[in-house]
């Protein structure tokens, strides 16, 4: 099993809110939304701590396509992305990163190392960040 489905895995089973219809990511004692402020103030600061330009949640939406386009069928990237239209979906499978773009995502997604030192044990990601609520 890969680090990330781990990591969901472990997340899952630590929370109280297991129920079909919960939220994946919700305020640990309410089971409601996060504050969206809070949560785009720790997305900014994560940026700055590993040295990326700031980026969207709308970003990290395409890249999830992007990257699912390359590993399974694009019927079900369509379902996760709640596209209507498999043609919208399409625009993800013709993306092709070049080699540094590629590198720096298997870095970011914990596949890839600086220096010999993979980017979770890096100094920056060991810092603890504020608490979202």
């Amino acid at each position: 099993m890969t680090s990330w489905r781990l990591s969901l895995e472990r997340h899952y089973q630590r929370s109280a809110l297991q129920d079909e219809s919960d939220l994946v990511f919700p305020h640990p004692l309410t089971g409601s939304p996060l504050d969206r402020s809070k949560v785009l103030k720790r997305l900014k600061a994560a940026c700055r701590r590993a040295g990326v330009r700031e980026v969207r949640f709308h970003d990290l939406r395409h890249t999830f396509g992007t990257r699912m386009a390359k590993v399974t069928q694009l019927r079900d990237v369509q379902e996760w992305m709640g596209h209507r239209d498999a043609k919208t979906t399409s625009i993800y499978a013709d993306y092709m990163p070049g080699k540094r773009e590629a590198d720096l995502v298997d870095l970011a997604f914990g596949r890839g190392t600086i220096s010999g030192t993979k980017l979770s044990e890096t100094e920056e990601n060991s810092q603890q960040p504020e608490p979202l609520n």
